[in-house]
Formats: structure tokens, C-alpha cells, sequence
């Protein structure tokens, strides 16, 4: 994972998530908030195979918790990785401090049975969580498989073929100079063919969201159709054409036809 990456989603992400957990509204985390947003990292990246926090994500995790915690939480030398280590120390040190006498042999045994059996638990739910957590938001990324791209490059092809037919269609209603059924027939096809293109324009953009959205942040190119795909979806154009054109109000052509009854009249052209 990018080191700006991880910095951006810690400081967007996970820190305002604990601030809520908590009920934070004061500028500064307390300890307790500190030290879970460094175990949320560190069990998030574990869950995704990464491992362990490398030098350069400890600087950039220091970076990010710096101006979040009070002064007291800062060590004064050691540098941006150095946040990270206090935090960590003065947690272990809090939690020490707060164990309780120890208790009769028998008791005690059975004690750290429960606890170990519940730290375990908690470890498996934090991984789980961590893991529903990242992957949710992208961190485990998923690889684009054949399937998605093929659908991108189809709704691309059938918004391609949609617009070079409606251009020929708007070429052919240009020609006729009056109003008649032939027009009209020919009118109600642009009309068709512009819904169709709005449908098959808003897919496309879908689907190019999602093929991104899968590949983020490794940049993909749709490919451009190729023959095999225009012919293919040649049929689905006339099927998705025919659909929009009866759902054409009644008088979609009217407008239109007044349209070109002006100009013909400035023209000089005679049109029943």
C-alpha cells in the first residue's frame, strides 16, 4: 500500500471512526483512543497480507496521530516513529499498572484461562472486523476479472452503435422538406434512438465506474469495441430502440412538425 495512501485513509477513516467510538469532541485523542487507532492498523494490514508496519508506514502513522494527541503523548525527540512507540509503551504501562492482585493459585489458573480464551476470541473478532473494515473500503483490492471488463466494453459498444445510427437517422429526417408520414415515421425514430442514447450513455458510465472502481488505484483502459462487438449488440440496439418508441408520449412530433412548417414557410416552400 502507498504510504500516502495509508496516511489519507488513516486520517479520513479510521481516526474519525474512533473519535465516534469514543464520543471525542475535544481537538486531542485521549490514550486509550491513540493506542486503538494503532491497533486498527496493525490488525487491518495484517488481515491483508501486508504484515507488519514497515519503517516509512510508522513515520507516516507518527505523521498522522502527531497533531491528534496532546503534548503529554509526544515524545520530545525520536522523531515522526516515535509518536507511534510512546503511545504503544505508555498503554502497555497503564494496562500494568491496572492489573489486579494476584489471586490464589487455583483461582489465578483458572483467571488467565478465561482471559486467554477471551483474548483469543477478541483477536479473531478484531481480525474479522479489521478485514470487513479495509476490504469495504478498497485496501484489499480486488482484480477486474474478464466478466466485468467484457460488460464495459458491450455497453460501450451499444452507446457507440446507438449514436453513429441516430446520426444517420437525424441525416435522413433532414431531407424531407414537409411534414407527412414518412417524416413522421422518421422523426419518431430520432426520437427513439435520443432516449435510447441517454439510457445506453448513463450504463456505460456505470460500468466504467465499476471496472475503475475495481482496479483503483491501478489505472485500466477500456478497450475500444472491436467488429465482434458491434455485431453483437446490433440486435439489443433495435430491441432497446423499439422499447423507447412506444414509450413515446402522444404528439412527440408535434413540436417538431411546427418547427418545420416555419421554416419552410420562410423558405417559401408550400406544405399541406
Amino acid at each position: 500500500m502507498e504510504i500516502f495512501e495509508l496516511g489519507r485513509r488513516i486520517r479520513d477513516i479510521i481516526i474519525p471512526y474512533i473519535r465516534k467510538k469514543y464520543h471525542i469532541t475535544g481537538q486531542y485523542l485521549s490514550l486509550a483512543a491513540a493506542a486503538e487507532v494503532i491497533q486498527v492498523v496493525r490488525l487491518g494490514l495484517l488481515a491483508a497480507g501486508v504484515g507488519e508496519l514497515t519503517e516509512e508506514q510508522l513515520i507516516e502513522l507518527g505523521t498522522v496521530l502527531e497533531p491528534e494527541v496532546h503534548q503529554q503523548l509526544r515524545p520530545k525527540s525520536g522523531g515522526k516513529k516515535a509518536v507511534v512507540l510512546e503511545i504503544e509503551r505508555l498503554w502497555a504501562e497503564r494496562s500494568a499498572a491496572h492489573t489486579p492482585p494476584r489471586l490464589p493459585h487455583s483461582q489465578a489458573a483458572v483467571r488467565v484461562q478465561r482471559v486467554a480464551i477471551l483474548a483469543l476470541l477478541g483477536m479473531l473478532l478484531g481480525i474479522g472486523l479489521a478485514t470487513l473494515f479495509f476490504y469495504s473500503r478498497g485496501m484489499i483490492r480486488q482484480e477486474v476479472e474478464k466478466g466485468e471488463l467484457d460488460s464495459a466494453i458491450f455497453a460501450k459498444a451499444t452507446r457507440d452503435v446507438i449514436a453513429n445510427r441516430l446520426a444517420e437517422v437525424q441525416a435522413k429526417v433532414a431531407t424531407h422538406p414537409c411534414p407527412g408520414k414518412t417524416w413522421e415515421d422518421d422523426h419518431k425514430e430520432v426520437l427513439a434512438f435520443q432516449h435510447a442514447l441517454v439510457k445506453a450513455t448513463e450504463h456505460a458510465e456505470y460500468e466504467r465506474g465499476r471496472v475503475e472502481g475495481l482496479a483503483h488505484p491501478k489505472l485500466i483502459q477500456i478497450p475500444e469495441p472491436t467488429p465482434y462487438h458491434i455485431k453483437r449488440v446490433s440486435g439489443i440496439v433495435g430491441k432497446l430502440v423499439q422499447d423507447q418508441k412506444s414509450l413515446l408520449p402522444k404528439g412527440a412530433v408535434e413540436q417538431a412538425r411546427s418547427e418545420l412548417l416555419r421554416v419552410a414557410v420562410q423558405q417559401g416552400r408550400v406544405c399541406n
